[in-house]
């Protein structure tokens, strides 16, 4: 699971990792696409079809979408967009934890 953590209080989905700014629109810069395929591959050991969740704060924010759509441009086959985000997992009551929000 991945959290664009565009707006994080610090707090998440249990097991999400934090990467900060790779859901924004448009297309990255040269060396900043070559870090965000490193950092994915890495977290998926390269496994193209490692399942993998997207999301960011609600249903109001697409960054975690526009996430979903650059994974699966880098040909990632099994990747979702929790649309509902951190929000609804809240409303929900479910568990969260502290989010820590990696490098890439």
């Amino acid at each position: 699971m991945i959290d664009v953590a565009l707006e994080t209080w610090g707090w998440s989905l249990p097991g999400a990792i934090g990467l900060q700014g790779t859901g924004f629109g448009g297309q990255f810069s040269e060396a900043r696409q070559r870090r965000f395929e490193d950092k994915i591959w890495e977290l998926t050991s390269g496994n193209l079809a490692a399942p993998i969740v997207t999301f960011c704060t609600n249903a109001e924010r697409f960054t975690g979408y526009n996430l979903t759509h650059r994974l699966v441009a880098l040909g990632y086959t099994n990747v979702r967009w929790y649309r509902g985000g951190t929000e609804a997992w809240s409303l929900n009551g479910l568990p969260e934890t502290e989010l820590a929000i990696r490098d890439w």
